[in-house]
């Protein structure tokens, strides 16, 4: 009898009544207002969400061209049925402020399924970047669709657990949301370890990302260089720079006194580098930030004369379509220093890709480091957590919201584009 005294959560789960103004009524002209404000933030969020939703609908042939795009969608279709169900929550309080059991009960189990589903999708993105940017394997749009139907059902497992057996929900101290007393035992430690773990992981994941393209991108810098040709000039690469003599690729001496193997053997080697350069800008830019298909192909292609094959994971169909267009184009159109100088550009590309991935999960962290926190507490002092947490807690949400929509439109010139098509303005 003491330990349930003493155990806030457990006295109201073995309770036979329920009290819907269970909360601290001290606070309660604030926590009204907080609770109100929500309905333009949430408002905010279902317009931002249901434009990327609409600009993915107007254009799908470029913005859903990979699983990462089409995983991503899926984020937003999690956002804007969550912020629908707030906003109907919001708008009832709005009415009348109190929480009757069902509408306590029906809360915190939607609470509890879209945290589970928005970490399993933020994992299934930062995997998919990794086996396509990394690994060089590339997952189809059925594998993101499987993915999301398993990740609905493995979701609604995990809510399961929480009210199951004899679970319950209780109303937060402010009165502005409820949550599952089954947080005092092991679900609980499982959900706080879990939200930590995860975050983690997919923190590493990124900047292991990272390190891998740059060193790859590094790589490619150092081939550019070509230090088995000695001393090479820009005519020699092919092209000059006055422009008054031109002659054919395999033509050109990369220097005196060169054996017509030594020209087929520099040439296949120049080849060969360009397509390995051009296949590492191909891996940097084929990343959720510029909405491009991002296939590597495993048929193996020859370029021009060649007679070596690149490695079939640094190969790209259109990657060889656009060699092939450069060499039959003639040295004035094209040439390697060029080339190489606008694949490897500054601005690193690889670098947007993790930058993608990172500020998803910075604005996503924004409400789990907040869940983590009363989840946390519940289990150790198994109480509900501060009026002033619960303001916190439901205040990060609307970064969340919002955020992920913010950065897409910001970073992805794709979407851009679209939705200034989609409302008519004039770029």
């Amino acid at each position: 009898m003491n330990e349930i005294q003493s155990n806030e959560l457990l006295t109201v789960e073995r309770s036979s009544s329920w009290d819907p103004l269970g909360f601290d009524q001290q606070y309660l002209a604030q926590s009204k207002l907080v609770s109100h404000l929500q309905i333009p933030q949430i408002l905010l969020s279902v317009i931002l969400n249901g434009l990327v939703l609409a600009c993915a609908a107007k254009n799908p042939g470029n913005l859903l061209s990979s699983a990462a795009n089409v995983l991503m969608m899926f984020v937003f279709v999690n956002n804007s049925v969550f912020a629908a169900y707030l906003f109907y929550v919001r708008l009832s309080l709005l009415l009348d402020f109190r929480w009757e059991k069902w509408f306590c009960l029906t809360f915190a189990a939607t609470c509890t399924f879209f945290v589970a589903h928005g970490a399993l999708c933020l994992t299934a993105i930062c995997v998919e970047r990794y086996l396509a940017l990394v690994r060089f394997i590339r997952l189809k749009r059925h594998h993101a669709v499987w993915w999301y139907m398993t990740s609905i059902v493995t979701s609604a497992i995990l809510t399961l657990v929480h009210f199951m057996p004899d679970g319950s929900a209780i109303i937060s101290r402010a009165g502005v949301f409820c949550f599952p007393t089954k947080l005092i035992g092991w679900q609980g430690a499982v959900d706080a370890s879990a939200m930590l773990v995860h975050s983690v992981a997919i923190l590493a994941g990124y900047l292991l990302i990272y390190v891998q393209l740059r060193k790859v991108s590094r790589q490619a810098t150092s081939a550019m260089k070509f230090p088995s040709m000695g001393n090479t000039t820009m005519g020699q690469l092919g092209h000059s720079p006055g422009g008054h003599h031109h002659h054919s690729f395999d033509e050109r001496g990369f220097g005196k006194g060169k054996t017509p193997s030594d020209h087929g053997h520099a040439g296949t080697r120049v080849s060969s580098l360009i397509i390995a350069s051009a296949s590492v800008s191909k891996v940097g830019v084929s990343s959720v930030t510029e909405s491009t298909h991002s296939g590597h192909s495993a048929v193996a292609h020859h370029l021009g004369n060649s007679t070596t094959t690149p490695p079939p994971q640094l190969q790209t169909s259109s990657t060889i379509k656009r060699m092939r267009r450069m060499l039959k184009s003639g040295p004035s159109n094209w040439s390697i220093a060029s080339t190489a100088s606008s694949i490897l550009s500054p601005n690193h590309p690889e670098g947007r890709v993790v930058l993608r991935g990172l500020l998803s999960l910075a604005v996503y962290s924004c409400f789990v480091a907040s869940y983590f926190y009363l989840a946390l507490h519940a289990l150790l002092f198994k109480e509900r957590q501060s009026v002033q947490m619960d303001w916190f807690l439901v205040s990060t949400k609307f970064v969340s919201d919002i955020g992920d929509a913010v950065i897409l439109f910001y970073l992805d010139r794709h979407y851009r584009e679209t939705l200034t098509s989609l409302l008519g303005i004039k770029s």
